[in-house]
């Protein structure tokens, strides 16, 4: 008994939370930079090894620097991301591979959205994709100053900008170079598609793939091992790259130019606009499967340097997953309710100026004297102002104009409107500023849609 008192008497319930609040402030923190999600049901069931802060999009902050951005780059991926892929109806995706079938036309809902994010004059738009020319070119070739990729980046045409850039024409990333790998890659795969049942080979412009989304799975998987070894043994000796796409459900391998990405298409963007003068400042690409993982990875290489002229990145892929993305969203349908807020954000540009929607715009008083008209009650007087009095004689001051010159340096010009103006008429002083008369001749300034 004695011994229970003592026992209790020396560890109460203050040196037990002490002792609590001492072993956690001696935990250290973890210096593995992954954490693990479990992920599905029954045979469905995985654990994944993901990064740590890997999140959903935070679409509220994303429109907050998209606002405030003045030179944007937004890359997005086709299949899987703007629209569900098509490899989910397999029938229908081997169809379209062989000819049989006519291949889906845009949607007005994904049209209109993207129509409108690349009505501003500020954003260069582009959608890249692993199908050949013609078809990305027949899909989305009606939106008005959307860019395009095809082959990941391999072949591109700029929507706007510089005249150096060659805006309006297909350019290609790379030489097309020594086309014979394509002879050695068909033969290959013919053996595998001979032995594996659901498979079948597609061709897409420069590129080959063989498609297993059709196979067993378990099967399939296992085949398409085996014929990625034989094809790294047969071409070693050719510039090609081979590359593992999809899942279990709707993989294939697929064999293309080395060099050829969609990382080199992003550095190769990124590097024409800085040339062009209109480097950067916001930069979000969208994706969803490995061949968007070399356009996550140039995005992350952008943003460890720190360094705050470059602004803003992210990086976005579809569906929670292993990857180089710092965050999801989940699925096709998020991507688009993505597109509409930044249109929506676009259009809010359009219809309301402030200063703090234009912080590249500065008002200046320290001008010269200037003359301008005044309005009498029967003749047109002249009048010379001050302009620095003026700017800060007061919203209420018996002013006879006013002077605003704003800067903006993205136009490297000065605007500056001074003019008479009738009782009650409105007059745009400058961008995002409205003064008007009232009956006592005072001037009075505001801002907002007008």
């Amino acid at each position: 008994m004695r011994r229970n008192i003592e026992y209790s008497a020396r560890l109460t319930t203050n040196s037990w939370a002490v002792q609590v609040l001492n072993d956690l402030k001696s935990v250290e923190k973890s210096s593995d930079p992954d954490s693990t999600m479990l992920v599905g049901f029954g045979m469905q069931y995985k654990v994944m090894d993901l990064k740590t802060g890997f999140q959903q999009l935070d679409v509220a902050d994303i429109c907050k620097n998209y606002r405030t951005a003045r030179h944007r780059l937004i890359v997005l991926d086709w299949g899987g991301t703007l629209v569900n892929n098509i490899y989910n109806d397999k029938l229908h995706a081997y169809a379209v591979a062989k000819g049989h079938a006519e291949k889906e036309v845009i949607s007005d809902d994904l049209q209109s959205a993207l129509e409108a994010l690349c009505s501003d004059v500020k954003n260069i738009v582009f959608v890249v994709s692993g199908k050949e020319q013609p078809t990305v070119a027949q899909f989305f070739g009606g939106i008005k100053h959307l860019g395009l990729g095809a082959e990941h980046g391999f072949y591109y045409k700029w929507p706007r900008g510089d005249e150096s850039l060659g805006v309006g024409k297909w350019h290609t990333l790379m030489e097309v170079g020594d086309q014979s790998w394509k002879d050695t890659t068909k033969v290959v795969m013919d053996l595998f598609v001979q032995r594996t049942h659901g498979t079948y080979i597609e061709q897409k412009g420069n590129a080959l793939i063989w498609q297993f989304s059709e196979a067993d799975p378990e099967f399939g998987k296992l085949q398409s091992k085996e014929l990625e070894e034989h094809l790294h043994l047969s071409l070693r000796q050719h510039p090609v790259e081979i590359i593992r796409g999809g899942g279990v459900s709707d993989g294939y391998i697929e064999v293309r130019p080395a060099g050829a990405s969609k990382g080199l298409f992003l550095e190769h963007c990124l590097s024409a606009l800085k040339n062009a003068g209109t480097e950067a400042d916001f930069v979000l690409t969208v994706g969803d499967d490995s061949s968007d993982e070399p356009m996550f990875q140039v995005v992350a290489e952008r943003k460890k340097g720190s360094d705050e002229s470059k602004g803003v990145s992210y990086s976005v892929t579809v569906g929670k997953k292993p990857t180089a993305a710092e965050s999801y969203l989940d699925d096709p349908l998020a991507v688009l309710e993505l597109v509409n807020a930044l249109s929506k954000c676009s259009e809010r540009e359009k219809r309301y100026f402030s200063t703090m929607d234009l912080p590249s715009c500065q008002v200046r008083s320290s001008l010269l004297p200037v003359t301008v008209p005044v309005a009498a009650s029967s003749s047109v007087k002249t009048q010379q102002i001050d302009n620095r009095s003026s700017a800060t004689a007061g919203l209420n001051a018996p002013l006879a104009a006013v002077t605003f010159v704003s800067e903006v340096s993205a136009m490297n010009e000065s605007l500056s409107m001074v003019a008479a103006v009738k009782p009650s008429a409105p007059l745009i002083m400058s961008v995002g500023w409205i003064a008007c008369w009232d009956k006592n001749k005072h001037v009075r300034r505001s801002t907002g849609p007008h």
